[in-house]
């Protein structure tokens, strides 16, 4: 293996930075993103957590791959440390309740200490990549800060939220409080009476995080910048190693990861007949990776600028797959520590972890039972090659049915193909000429791991093209979508090392890069802009105010409830914003956590006629579990009146009211 990671021949790095030590760097660069993004408190919390994780892991397994540089090893046991920090929490949580946060801070503590003393095995490079460190970086900045900067942005008296992009928050913001204030498994806060059957382990860091920071959104926001970062500079320590030749390749690698749509050229040259006013003022009212679902009902395709945004669990599920290509990559096999890459991408995504599960599963399967057919193996040691590779795996997988992350009660799934001709549409447009690059990089490489590279290319575009589930038809197709984008890209780097292709790397790269930046350019505008109601959701001023008085104030074993379908984009801000659970909350969340659609139905019909009927239908909503009614502009003009309830408290127009049956006093 290359110690560097970077081309041979590169020069070293000019002026301070070779002075710098590799760790200084790292979480130099670490805390100052978290303090752009997320603040003081949450920028120490979740830079200490990594520091201090980091350094039991390098005291316990060294540099884990051989000979690796330092930024490697850091890059790796960072992404090493949030698979396994969830696990640590849930242990302690499990044992020890709401005091499980403090023992897990003792813990990092005591383990550190016992680091400082034991001697690290291994040995690491100083190497020459820690430009790598400040590229990524600057990468997230300027493509993430401003979007980031605009979600809950106060503007003309309200808190805005993007409705197709910054209110994947609201669900973050909910997961996060309900793992800090419910038991094990956690409710959900969304339908009284049920658990989250959600894939919310690795929701684990940021709700660590927040009990010490204070801030639930402040968390989510370090969060969301830490895997940002580690995930681009694991690509473009990947993408370095594999370009020797090219120079410049893994620069562009990140740009083809974050733009190979073609949807914002075809909207450019088809609907706004080239001309940029006409594009951006069309592109303002268009979901721009939805384009093929809009105009064709076909699946829909998000770029991975959308996971670095708005979906850090996915983003982190896309890291340890991409880890666990980089382990894969290595001469000598590790099955336990592929294992461990595979678990915990299957921990942070049921979704991208399953598609890595089912192609390892066939992958491995078929090569040792050929094997086995050979007489090279003996079934014992058939079995016991399966076991060491999917043992983690399967373990994960125990404690997901165990605390009922999973359940059969939702939606199902369906196959539905697509067309030929709607496939070359759906795969022209989302992935444009990346997919001819990285088919051809597959054809013509010659690599550690090749034959997985291709079955993994074969089940995520198999899964794009076929699979459905019912009332949530992309939910599949933008998942597998990500794993197909990352894979092409990786092959597309690979094609750049081939003798033939050399000479026509670098224009093959451009030609993938170029034509996306349209989409890349119009999905970073529309992300953040707030001021076009069509698609935000506002909440006021005081309704802010009246739910943090709810969270300071009111017991967090009771129910809150206002009319979900009198709000604006159908969101619930209650779970979000107090930590509140009700009893049925905004179709979207109400449904996405794996709740039968007429169980929820149901609820919603009880509630608007009990709604309806106050005062006289009050005992209908105390049967039903409502503690305190959340009663604010949306529902007075839906309803047009003021229920006659005891005020609970009151916040200009926002009444809470309480249903709570008064105590006797001797």
């Amino acid at each position: 293996m290359e110690q560097t990671g970077l081309p041979v021949g590169m020069k070293t790095m000019p002026g301070r930075l070779t002075k710098i030590p590799p760790a200084a760097l790292f979480y130099a660069v670490l805390f100052l993103g978290n303090l752009l993004f997320a603040g003081r408190n949450a920028a120490l919390a979740l830079t200490l957590v990594l520091f201090l994780s980091n350094g039991i892991l390098r005291a316990v397994i060294g540099a884990f791959i051989e000979n690796s540089s330092a930024v490697i090893s850091l890059t790796v046991r960072s992404l090493l440390a949030l698979g396994l920090f969830p696990l640590a929490w849930l242990i302690c949580r499990g044992l020890a309740g709401s005091a499980g946060s403090k023992i897990l801070a003792g813990l990092l503590g005591i383990g550190f200490l016992f680091s400082v003393i034991r001697k690290a095995p291994g040995n690491e490079t100083e190497g020459r990549d820690k430009r790598w460190i400040l590229i990524a970086f600057l990468l997230v900045t300027v493509l993430a800060w401003y979007p980031f900067s605009r979600i809950g942005f106060p503007i003309n008296g309200s808190y805005a939220y993007r409705a197709y992009f910054s209110s994947d928050y609201l669900k973050h913001f909910s997961v996060v409080e309900t793992l800090n204030q419910s038991g094990l498994p956690p409710a959900n806060l969304y339908f009284q009476g049920e658990v989250l059957h959600y894939y919310w382990l690795p929701y684990a860091t940021p709700a660590f995080v927040a009990f010490f920071a204070g801030s639930t959104a402040k968390a989510m926001f370090a969060f969301s910048f830490t895997v940002n970062f580690l995930f681009l500079l694991l690509l473009s320590l990947m993408a370095a190693r594999t370009c020797l030749r090219r120079r410049w390749m893994p620069y562009l690698a990140a740009l083809m990861v974050l733009a190979p749509s073609l949807e914002g050229l075809y909207l450019w040259a088809v609907r706004a007949h080239f001309s940029w006013s006409g594009y951006f003022r069309i592109g303002r009212n268009v979901n721009i990776d939805g384009l093929t679902r809009w105009l064709w009902n076909l699946p829909q395709v998000d770029t991975l600028l959308r996971a670095l945004l708005f979906t850090p669990q996915h983003l982190l599920s896309l890291a340890f797959l991409l880890l666990f290509l980089y382990v894969l990559s290595q001469k000598n096999e590790h099955p336990w520590a592929l294992s461990f890459c595979l678990a915990s991408s299957l921990a942070a995504s049921f979704f991208v972890g399953g598609i890595l599960l089912v192609s390892w599963g066939l992958y491995t399967t078929l090569r040792e039972a050929a094997k086995l057919i050979r007489g090279q193996l003996t079934f014992g040691s058939f079995f016991m090659t399966l076991a060491r590779h999917f043992a983690l795996p399967a373990f994960v997988l125990g404690l997901s049915f165990g605390l009922k992350m999973i359940t059969f009660n939702g939606s199902g799934i369906m196959l539905k193909p697509v067309k030929p001709g709607e496939a070359f549409v759906l795969l022209g447009l989302n992935l444009g000429l990346l997919t001819c690059a990285g088919v051809a990089g597959l054809l013509a490489g010659r690599f550690q791991g090749r034959a997985f590279h291709a079955l993994l290319l074969i089940v995520s575009l198999t899964l794009i093209l076929v699979v459905r589930i019912s009332n949530f038809e992309s939910d599949v197709s933008l998942k597998a979508g990500l794993v197909a984008i990352l894979v092409l890209t990786l092959l597309t780097c690979r094609l750049a090392e081939t003798p033939r292709a050399g000479r026509i790397a670098l224009p093959a790269a451009l030609l993938i890069i170029l034509p996306g930046l349209w989409t890349l350019a119009l999905d970073v505008r529309n992300s953040s802009d707030i001021r076009n109601r069509s698609f935000t959701s506002y909440v006021s001023f005081e309704e802010m105010r009246m739910l943090d008085w709810l969270r300071e104030n009111i017991p967090g074993t009771r129910t809150v409830q206002n009319f979900p379908e009198a709000r604006p984009w159908n969101l619930s801000a209650i779970p979000a914003f107090s930590g509140r659970q009700m009893v049925v909350g905004d179709r979207m969340h109400g449904q996405i956590f794996q709740v039968r659609p007429d169980l929820y139905q149901r609820r919603v019909d009880d509630l608007r006629r009990a709604l309806a009927g106050l005062p006289a239908t009050l005992e209908d909503l105390r049967r039903m579990g409502v503690d305190y009614l959340f009663w604010g502009q949306d529902e007075r003009r839906h309803f047009n009146f003021k229920p006659r309830l005891p005020v609970a408290k009151r916040m200009g127009t926002t009444v809470l009211y309480s249903l709570i049956r008064p105590t006797i006093q001797p």
